[in-house]
């Protein structure tokens, strides 16, 4: 081979390089578009949650704190309290935990303004820690519970 032909050769290698980069970055660009953007209702969730935590912490009840919101992965949407009166060793947690799952689903089913989570099979969470901060339990609600 002449040096003019390698020349060209080696030119041919370096297009065909750059150009199966471009192509490599646009579908690895494509792929992440597609698979890992939130969706307008995740996005929808988490404006909720900001706009619910400017307003936190937000007494509920004499006992009951709203700490915060958050949204987790899969439609989830989490709320976050402290039972100001209440330590954990002083609790009964399965008797609580039944009486808070019964309270609050009931609420969920009947609640008109939770529609649009049940449109959009939205899991509700709820977690509780006492006043020491000391994790109590976790209440979770997916849309087959509270239809």
């Amino acid at each position: 081979m002449t040096p003019k032909a390698q020349e060209v050769a080696v030119k041919r290698k370096k297009i065909i390089i750059f150009f199966g980069l471009i192509i490599i970055l646009t579908l690895a660009f494509a792929i992440k578009k597609i698979y890992f953007t939130p969706s307008s209702f995740d996005k929808k969730l988490e404006n909720l949650s900001l706009e619910m935590n400017k307003n936190c912490p937000m007494m509920i009840d004499q006992n009951t704190r709203l700490d915060g919101t958050q949204t987790n992965k899969g439609k989830e949407f989490q709320f976050n309290y402290t039972l100001v009166n209440m330590e954990k060793e002083n609790i009964k947690e399965d008797e609580l935990q039944k009486f808070l799952y019964d309270q609050i689903l009931t609420n969920m089913k009947n609640n008109p303004d939770l529609q649009y989570f049940k449109d959009n099979e939205t899991t509700m969470s709820h977690s509780y820690k006492d006043k020491n901060n000391i994790p109590l339990f976790d209440l979770t609600f997916t849309s087959k519970d509270y239809q």
